[in-house]
């Protein structure tokens, strides 16, 4: 009886021993792939955040020279609006004494 039950744990005994020595042996190499798996998923977001910054700074140097043109023109346009509110003074001016001849020669031919 006793070989029979020998016979019957030494199959179940070999596995488990078999299993545990498995798992005691796959354990560092597990935890050294998990790590290599994370090195690499942090190396994939670490080249993601630099295309991203890349193309943001790309962008922000497009914005920059955009403002800078529009400040220009911008300048330009405060250049002429001056002009122009002088040109108008001048204009009141002469139109208030071209006013002051007509009223004059209304009176003369009166």
């Amino acid at each position: 009886m006793y070989e029979v039950l020998i016979t019957a744990l030494v199959p179940v005994v070999t596995a488990i021993g078999a299993a545990f020595a498995g798992w005691f042996f796959a354990r560092k190499k597990n935890a050294a792939d998990a790590k290599g798996s994370e090195l690499d998923n942090t190396n994939k977001a670490i080249v993601i955040w630099r295309e991203t910054a890349e193309e943001l700074n790309k962008q922000l140097e497009n914005y920059m020279h955009e403002f800078t043109v529009l400040k220009e023109q911008n300048c330009q346009m405060a250049d002429k609006i001056q002009i122009l509110t002088n040109q108008v003074a001048i204009m009141r001016k002469e139109n208030s004494e071209l006013k002051k001849m007509v009223d004059e020669l209304k009176a003369m031919k009166q």
